[in-house]
């Protein structure tokens, strides 16, 4: 799945000297600033797996831009950013930011047990919870694995969790964390049930059977983030199953349903996109907004979509820019609207495909 623009920023500041990253941060408000922090203390809870990627990502930036290795900061990304925090806010401002951030419980997982369980118990865990813990169970899981889970509960349940997962703003952290640590605890339980299942030799030690519809090996000013979380993981579902839970959502609040259909698609998606429906959508694209969409375009997008046009309408398109003035902010994301908007109609008719995590 392609990065935010956050992870993206974070992992590259990670990938400069606190001096310039610092001064890059001068240069954002302070939302901006505790935004980007919440990523680098994921980043930190990720137990840093690639220590690489943030200078594939300054490169990807800045290709002129002499990199450092995040992995190689003494203070790891906590003292990393803490020393950015000062020469960008200053020393008090900073404390205040940080603590704001640790107030978060970021810096420990609490829902990585729930992640790394098998889908089946973690299907048979959740069938018996509440709508409200299943909600918020699912908005951590990859949209994958969310997928699995979600079409094996019972259909009253899945309807009221899914219902959930667009509400689940108004969460308070302690909330999930209590969540987390009682799936997480239900989850030790039938693995040790399993395990002595398994010991005795006795037949009800696939925990797959007692799931209802258990099928193994089943399938693959500020936005919402919850909203977007639900629209990512329906997007993966066949259009029927997602059909009928929009229509659930839509029942309950018209408005919500609208902007989950409206982010289970965006910009920043196409290179999630499987190449063959994607061709489909860009190949009566205009060429002259196509000309225009690709002005200053991030490079992995921009990667994508060349790779999924013909040689001929590459060849059109590049003629159309070389003899168009260079369009302005506005025109550029009117035209990435419009070409978007046919990927959209795609999407709602069942025919697009993402490339899985």
């Amino acid at each position: 799945m392609a990065k935010t623009g956050l992870q993206k920023a974070a992992m590259l500041l990670m990938a400069l000297d606190a001096d310039t990253a610092g001064e890059l941060m001068k240069g954002l408000n302070e939302q901006h600033i505790h935004d980007i922090g919440i990523e680098l203390a994921k980043f930190e809870a990720s137990a840093k797996k690639d220590v690489s990627r943030p200078a594939a990502i300054a490169a990807e930036f800045l290709s002129q831009l002499r990199q450092n290795d995040g992995g190689k900061d003494k203070d790891g990304p906590k003292g990393f950013f803490g020393q950015v925090l000062k020469k960008a806010v200053g020393d008090q401002r900073a404390m205040e930011i940080q603590e704001q951030i640790q107030s978060l419980g970021i810096g420990k997982d609490h829902f990585e047990p729930i992640r790394k369980a098998n889908p089946d118990e973690l299907s048979f865990v959740l069938g018996s919870e509440q709508p409200q813990a299943v909600a918020v169970a699912l908005s951590e899981l990859p949209a994958k694995t969310a997928k699995i889970i979600l079409s094996r509960l019972d259909e009253n349940l899945r309807a009221q969790s899914v219902w959930r997962m667009a509400n689940l703003g108004s969460l308070g952290v302690e909330v999930r964390k209590r969540i987390a640590a009682s799936i997480s605890e239900k989850l030790k339980e039938l693995q040790a049930k399993q395990a002595a299942a398994a010991a005795s030799g006795e037949e009800d030690g696939n925990v797959a059977a007692a799931v209802p519809g258990a099928t193994p090996g089943f399938g693959a000013p500020v936005e919402n983030k919850n909203l977007r979380r639900l629209a990512v993981m329906l997007r993966t579902l066949e259009a029927e199953l997602r059909d009928k839970l929009m229509d659930e959502i839509t029942k309950r609040d018209a408005d919500s349903a609208q902007t989950i259909i409206e982010l289970m698609v965006k910009w920043e998606d196409i290179p999630a996109i499987a190449d063959r429906p994607l061709q489909e959508c860009l190949r009566s694209a205009d060429v002259r907004k196509m000309a225009v969409a690709l002005t200053d375009i991030e490079p992995e997008i921009g990667r994508k979509i060349r790779s999924n046009i013909s040689e001929r309408m590459a060849a059109t398109i590049a003629e159309e820019a070389s003899l168009m003035q260079k369009p302005g902010e506005k025109e550029i994301q009117e035209a990435r609207t419009a070409i978007l908007a046919s990927i959209k109609e795609a999407n709602k008719a069942g025919k697009l495909k993402f490339v899985e995590d």
